[in-house]
């Protein structure tokens, strides 16, 4: 049937307190509007905030009813955040939302639709859920995060208050009963040069439909009619033979085609349809599988955490999010375990981007408390694949986050069971072509196993460990890895007057540490700055690590973005702002890595990663007093293994080397190396001027962009990686951005080395 969105009228009642509110609003900010509270993200909010576990909130709401919604109608809510007694046109019951829709069947009588949400306190609600699981480890669990189910329970778990998300997050939705419902759409390919079109319908009672569809777009049109039976389920309705629409891993949103669907019955429309769908050439569980796991370019992306209040308090919007994502040449998103299942408009914006959706069930850290709630959860998880399912964008569907890593042999048996057994069964079932996995981590003799599967690569942060280390035991794919830095805030933003919060359990201390590593002292904590460049280093130097590895897939970093203001770990702030870590991953990825054996002479490079698409590796070298060039072809197999490449005996005689690696997609790599100790001149002190003229010296001042070289008799040898700079060149080299001193020289001057003259 047609779907009718209401246009509801709210108002909120709290401590005799009543304000009108227009959806979506969570109640902390739309108090603070309303001049009752204080900004929830300062600390006379928070403290605010911490009072009203013990408060009774009340939303009363109306709508007026379009006329075909008079009589038996289906309301469908999708937006409500929080645990409620609800009492909608005479319905009453108990609901414990945050990611599941409230459906009731309502007699839908006058002009207006009328309800009354309550939000009982908060404490007494959690307190009695948390008591039905009393068995589980009291080490591994805390009420407030594993029993409400929202984000901000699992995400900022001693700073956001569980307050937050409570609200309303979208407009309800009516729809006429007495007929069959389309719930959703889907296109395959059952065979080469085939295409069907299907459909999932409720209510059809197996009676006979005249059903006409039209399938549009990607330079093509198709028109089709037919009767048939309608039954529950996945009915196939059209199939033709042909090559269009193309598939949507190739074309992306070119590909995109409007399916609009009609149903009638004894001559009436009992039921309609309108999407923008998609096929996708080879199913998503044999591509994600092997572009993930096996073979292929290298894979990269992102972990999306979800906004829990009002998306006007955030700079970052999801749309403009994935944008920046894609723009930064990422081509997978991961909705984390946290939050809730995707939005059609998150995955409208995917499809259209040509991103690859990676699909948490919306359980994290341990929390999975199926035995309470198991066939609601299932319910949820069969509503999610229908209305999903012409989405060509979604790849995998996975359990959860962190459930069995954390939880490991104390986890419950109903619960391993509903993520072994019950949700693959209903993955199976409504759409079979997804990749779905268990958990993440999960693979391998253990759900973290380097050696297989995915891994959460938190040795590098939470482990103190550094790159050397981390990349000593390479993942095969990565699927959360981090780096935290602060905000850079915007102060025109909503909250940007707060101090922002720390996500990290424990506090800056972890943070701190990595900075005086990769700075030196003090730890430059307050200065923004400072942490954005080593986040940057560190997680582009690590991922140049790990592309090294024959093994290696790829990864998603933890995580795109901040649900609220916060020192962590995102590649674009809560202001909307992306960080210095969103450019170098970017350019880590599409760039090929270059290993250079330890042992001198070097006679063998490695190249590893970049676009797959082939180029070719310039060396320069000095020899027989002038400076010599050699050009070497590189296919396009260095994207998918290790590529040895063996250099010609002048450059491995030559006292030092340069070799640039060019890629026909846009990377470009560079890697510079003495094969001995210096042979001419040994160390030279030259005066000021002629420093100036004939020496690269390391400048580490403030956020500028570079510095122009010029050299012209002289190689420079920095402390540490040599810079080399050729007689005649000019270079343009990065400079390190951070509060050091305005002029570093290791030592007093660099050590130069004079190389052969230029003829006059």
């Amino acid at each position: 049937m047609t779907e009718f969105v209401l246009s509801c009228n709210f108002r909120l009642a709290f401590r005799g307190f009543r304000c009108k509110a227009d959806a979506p609003f969570s109640i902390p900010f739309l108090l603070h509007r309303a001049g009752i509270a204080p900004h929830p993200f300062s600390e006379e909010g928070k403290r605010f905030l911490a009072g009203l576990y013990d408060e009774e909130f009340e939303i009363c709401f109306e709508a007026p009813l379009p006329r075909e919604c008079r009589g038996p109608v289906e309301l469908e809510w999708d937006g409500l955040d929080g645990s409620f007694r609800y009492d909608v046109h005479g319905r009453t019951g108990v609901f414990h939302g945050g990611m599941r829709p409230l459906r009731l069947a309502l007699e839908a009588e006058g002009p207006l639709l009328r309800g009354r949400l309550v939000l009982p306190p908060q404490r007494r609600t959690l307190e009695e859920r948390a008591a039905l699981a009393g068995r589980r480890p009291a080490a591994l669990f805390e009420p407030l995060r594993v029993f409400s189910r929202l984000p901000s329970c699992f995400f900022g778990w001693d700073w956001a208050p569980p307050l937050f998300p409570l609200g309303v997050k979208a407009l309800p939705a009516l729809r006429p009963l007495g007929g069959p419902v389309v719930r959703g759409v889907r296109l395959s390919a059952p065979s080469p040069g085939r295409r069907l079109l299907s459909a999932f319908v409720e209510g059809g009672e197996g009676r006979e439909y005249l059903v006409c569809a039209s399938v549009s777009g990607a330079g093509g049109r198709l028109r089709f009619e037919r009767t048939a039976p309608l039954r529950d389920g996945l009915a196939p309705l059209f199939e033709w033979e042909g090559d269009w629409p193309p598939p949507w891993e190739e074309k992306g949103a070119s590909a995109l085609v409007r399916v609009e669907l009609d149903v009638f019955f004894e001559g009436e429309r009992a039921a309609s349809a309108s999407l923008r769908a998609g096929l996708r050439g080879e199913p998503p569980a044999s591509s994600a599988s092997r572009l993930l796991f096996r073979e292929g370019p290298l894979q990269w992306g992102a972990n999306f955490v979800e906004p829990f209040f009002d998306p006007a308090e955030s700079g970052a919007r999801p749309e403009r999010l994935l944008a920046t994502l894609r723009a930064a040449g990422g081509r997978w998103v991961r909705v984390w375990g946290g939050g809730r299942y995707a939005s059609e408009a998150f995955l409208d914006r995917c499809d259209e981007l040509g991103l690859n959706v990676w699909q948490d069930m919306p359980f994290a850290c341990a929390c999975a408390p199926v035995e309470l709630d198991g066939e609601t959860y299932l319910e949820e998880l069969r509503r999610f694949l229908v209305r999903a399912a012409h989405h060509p964008s979604l790849a995998v569907l996975c359990g959860g986050n962190e459930n069995e890593w954390l939880l490991g042999k104390h986890r419950p048996d109903a619960e391993r069971d509903f993520f072994l057994r019950a949700a693959p069964a209903e993955v199976e079932r409504l759409a079979p072509h997804l990749l779905y996995r268990p958990d993440s981590p999960w693979g391998g003799r253990e759900p973290n196993d380097p050696r297989e599967g995915d891994r959460h690569e938190w040795g590098f942060w939470s482990g103190g460990a550094g790159v050397e280390q981390a990349a000593a035991e390479p993942p095969v794919f990565a699927s959360e890895f981090g780096f935290q830095s602060r905000p850079l805030v915007r102060e025109d933003m909503p909250g940007a007057a707060f101090e922002p919060g720390q996500y990290q359990e424990g506090g800056t201390e972890r943070l701190e540490s990595y900075l005086r590593r990769m700075l030196g002292e003090p730890p430059l904590l307050d200065e923004p700055h400072a942490s954005r460049w080593c986040q940057a280093e560190a997680l582009g130097a690590l991922v140049r690590a790990w592309m090294l590895s024959d093994s290696f897939r790829g990864g998603l970093v933890w995580q795109l973005n901040d649900p609220a203001p916060a020192v962590s770990w995102s590649l674009v702030d809560h202001f909307g702002v992306p960080k210095p870590a969103l450019g170098a991953l970017s350019w880590a990825w599409r760039t090929p890595s270059l290993a250079v054996p330890a042992a001198r002479p070097v006679g063998e490079i490695t190249v590893r990663g970049g676009t797959g698409e082939g180029g070719y590796l310039k060396l320069t070298f000095p020899a027989g007093g002038e400076i010599r060039r050699a050009g070497l072809p590189l296919d396009g197999d260095a994207s998918a293994g290790r590529k040895p490449v063996r250099l010609p005996a002048a450059a491995r005689e030559a006292p030092c080397c340069r070799a640039e690696v060019f890629l026909k997609g846009g990377g470009y790599a560079l890697w510079e190396w003495w094969n001995g100790p210096p042979a001419e001149g040994g160390e030279v002190r030259l005066s000021p001027a002629e420093e100036r003229r004939s020496l690269f010296v390391v400048l580490e001042a403030d956020r500028t962009t570079g510095v122009l070289l010029e050299s012209f008799d002289c190689v420079a040898v920095p402390a540490q990686n040599p810079v080399i700079v050729f007689p005649g060149e000019r270079r343009k080299v990065p400079l390190l951005p951070g509060p050091r001193p305005p002029l570093h020289v290791a030592g007093e001057l660099l050590r130069a080395v004079p190389l052969a003259r230029k003829k006059s």
